[in-house]
């Protein structure tokens, strides 16, 4: 018996060792597709362990990537530069979508 996720991953995303794509993103998707295929939806635990049994690797990235938007929040150093202060999210690494 094949597991959903190994199945989801195969029908959604392309291997690119140089790509990755937001932890949020998956588990939302993820579930969406779950719930389309009348398959048990997975708590986020479960899809951590699951993906690490498929020697996925986790990262992060910053916020500027989403939708190609740039943050606009600078905060002022200690220095006179402004420095651009950007949220960063966890990703999973290997991967991108097809669409």
């Amino acid at each position: 018996l094949s597991s959903p996720l190994r199945k989801f991953i195969k029908e959604t995303t392309i291997e690119d060792a140089e790509d990755s794509v937001y932890k949020f993103e998956f588990r939302d998707r993820f579930r969406d597709w779950c719930l389309s295929n009348k398959v048990r939806t997975w708590s986020d635990t479960q899809i951590g362990l699951e993906m690490k049994k498929l020697e996925y690797k986790s990262g992060r990235k910053p916020s500027s990537n989403i939708n190609g938007s740039q943050p606009s929040l600078y905060e002022k150093g200690d220095t006179s530069q402004n420095i651009l202060k950007s949220k960063m999210y966890y990703t999973w690494e290997g991967f991108k979508w097809k669409d």
